[in-house]
């Protein structure tokens, strides 16, 4: 005897929504693993070059938009990994990862690191003063690459 869950018997209507939402759920799935697998190969590099890693972790992005660590992966990337003449970069993806997640308390101060690198200060406070209006106990303590061949 059949199972009445498989029935053929069963109308359309009562077995199409299943396979949707077995389909809907393999396909999560698969782009779960494939951008957990993206994120990985560019966050723990093994011997890629910074360009490589840097496009796997977009990858990432691409593959499963609503993680927000992924999201925020490529501005914490280039914090991470500077090279001369990335300061820009870096501040574009800080504001970028913003647009997307405006309460990302590190992402907000790594901001504001690079605006002081850069010698925007007034940006850099106005940052501190956000981070400050949403968690007035805050301790911020700014990173900043004392190393200009890096800027």
């Amino acid at each position: 005897m059949p199972s009445p869950r498989i029935s053929p018997s069963r109308p359309l209507w009562v077995r199409l929504p299943q396979a949707v939402f077995a389909a809907a759920g393999l396909i999560f799935a698969t782009c779960t693993i494939v951008a957990e697998i993206e994120y990985a190969k560019g966050a723990f590099g093994d011997g890629r070059t910074r360009d490589e890693r840097l496009q796997y972790i977009k990858s990432a992005v691409r593959w499963y938009p609503p993680n927000h660590e992924f999201r925020n992966a490529v501005s914490y990337f280039h914090f991470m990994n500077r090279q001369k003449g990335s300061l820009p970069e870096a501040v574009e993806a800080h504001v970028v990862a913003l647009e997307s997640n405006p309460y990302a308390f590190d992402v907000r101060r790594n901001l504001a690191s690079l605006y002081y690198e850069a010698g925007k200060k007034e940006l850099a406070m106005e940052q501190i003063g956000i981070i400050k209006s949403r968690s007035p106990n805050a301790n911020i303590v700014l990173i900043v690459n004392k190393n200009p061949s890096n800027n």
